[in-house]
Order: C-alpha cells, then structure tokens, then sequence
C-alpha cells in the first residue's frame, strides 16, 4: 500500500509541475529500458508504439521506489528480460526525471511454479514457467 502511495504521489506532483509549464512541450510516458548507454547518458527504450533513444540529463532525478539510484542500475536483467520506467521529458527532449520499476515473484499454478514480472502499475508482462 504504502508503494501505491508513494507511486501515486510521485504521479501527482508531476502532474501538477506540468500545469505550470503548459506553454513548453513536456511528456510523460511509461516505457521499457532495453538499453543504456552511461557514457552518453542515453537509454534505448520501447513503448507500445516505438522505439526511441532518449537523451538523460546529467542530473537527472533516478528513483527505484523511493530510493534515488545510479542510471547504471536501469540496465536490462536478461535477455529479453527489461525494466520498466515512468520518464518524464522536459520541452528540450530529454528525460530529467526517470522512474525504474523491476517486479518478479515466484507463484504457484495449476501448471506448475512461474516467474512473474509486473509493470510499475502492478500489470502482469511477462511469465516465465520454472
């Protein structure tokens, strides 16, 4: 519950920061991390529609949950295996807040026992049977 909160706070004060700058372009998307690139400080990402390159500001506000981390710890897990993230990009076109989300869990099934990986909305995206 207390993710939820914190999640859904973190939703809020962009939301409100983005009525204040409504004359600029900003975005909000929620997308996948299939690459990095730390020395240019770039991320290869996908959302439903496409796949962009997005350039990382050098300070740029990286949260996993409520813990500020490195751009490093955004990295794929496996192949085919990646994180997902909630960017936000600013009216120049690059990503100054970005928000990791990494969720698995073990279950129990009638097939067997499966590995489940969530999005940062609590969405089931991938199962792998054990």
């Amino acid at each position: 519950m207390l993710k939820n909160s914190a999640l859904l706070s973190f939703l809020l004060i962009i939301l409100v920061f983005s009525q204040f700058v409504c004359a600029k372009s900003v975005t909000f998307l929620h997308v996948e991390i299939i690459d990095i690139d730390l020395e240019n400080l770039k991320i290869k990402v996908t959302t439903k529609d496409s796949i962009l390159d997005l350039q990382v500001a050098s300070d740029a506000l990286i949260l996993r949950g409520e813990q500020q981390v490195t751009l490093a710890s955004a990295r794929p897990i496996a192949e085919g295996i990646y994180q997902d993230a909630l960017v936000y990009i600013n009216q120049d076109g690059v990503v100054t807040i970005l928000h990791i989300n990494f969720k698995c869990e073990e279950r129990k099934s009638k097939n067997g026992t499966e590995l489940v990986f969530s999005d940062i909305f609590g969405k089931e995206k991938k199962i792998i049977p054990l």
